[in-house]
């Protein structure tokens, strides 16, 4: 399948929540993924593709070419986090 090579997971595709699982491991889904600071981040906002799979967006991406749209998570330092206020 994509991402595998050689029944390994590929290198670029090994992120802090598939470090350590045995190939072919199904990864939690986003709602139980740690996002690190876009948690709490009145720029994130979570987006569902077609397909199911969720993503976080961070939106200051969208107007803002420095940052990017779709963080590798966790996210455990950023100059541009800003509390997301009560709702």
């Amino acid at each position: 399948g994509r991402g595998l090579c050689g029944g390994r997971v590929h290198p670029s595709r090994l992120t802090p929540t598939s470090v350590g699982r045995p190939p072919g491991a199904i990864l939690p889904a986003m709602d139980t993924t740690p996002t690190g600071l876009c948690a709490t981040c009145a720029h994130q906002r979570t987006v569902r593709s077609g397909r199911g799979s969720t993503f976080s967006l961070c939106e200051r991406g969208l107007v803002d070419p420095a940052w990017p749209k779709y963080p590798r998570l966790p996210v455990l330092v950023c100059a541009g986090h800003e509390v997301q206020p009560p709702r």
